[in-house]
């Protein structure tokens, strides 16, 4: 009788039924190169137009987007991200890798923004509150602009997004004003 190899006994643990099932993080080279295409795109300049007002502003803010996207790819890297953000920075360059810039920008609105109800006018004026006003109260805001580096790289997110809607240009149905 032939001998048979043993069969192994251990299987990946299962996640919580809790939790959501971790999203594939996106390729490694899809964000760097919209940064690197714009780092190139800036020195190709004439050098009289980078000296220019205008020119040193547009440095300027691809310097800074590049320095507020490094935590950005630190928590990338060490897995670290929050999940929601994860799952937005996915579906934002999905869509940019198809130039569906306006799926990509309410993508990014979603995530900066949210859906929570923002307060209009003013909100104690009276002795009773109207009906719903307790779902306005502050402690309830819970979207991720509240978080300084999160809106540091959310902003330098959002200006590669507009970079790329001009160097790399779509139907106008699916581009940004």
């Amino acid at each position: 009788m032939p001998r048979s190899l043993p069969l192994p006994l251990t299987l990946a643990p299962a996640p919580p039924p809790h939790l959501p099932l971790p999203l594939p993080l996106p390729p490694p080279l899809t964000l760097p190169l919209p940064l690197t295409r714009w780092e190139t795109e800036l020195s190709e300049r004439d050098p009289m137009q980078a000296q220019m007002a205008e020119g040193k502003r547009e440095m300027g803010a691809y310097l800074q987007a590049r320095r507020h996207l490094r935590p950005f790819f630190k928590q990338l890297k060490t897995r670290s991200m929050p999940y929601d953000v994860l799952s937005t920075m996915v579906e934002i360059t999905r869509h940019m890798q198809q130039r569906e810039y306006v799926r990509a920008n309410d993508a990014y609105i979603k995530c900066s923004i949210g859906n929570m109800p923002w307060p209009m006018g003013i909100t104690g004026t009276g002795v009773h509150e109207r009906q719903g006003r307790q779902h306005l109260r502050e402690s309830k805001i819970a979207h991720v602009m509240n978080d300084e580096t999160q809106r540091k790289y959310l902003t330098s997110i959002k200006r590669l997004m507009t970079f790329s809607q001009h160097a790399l240009p779509a139907d106008p149905s699916k581009c940004v004003l």
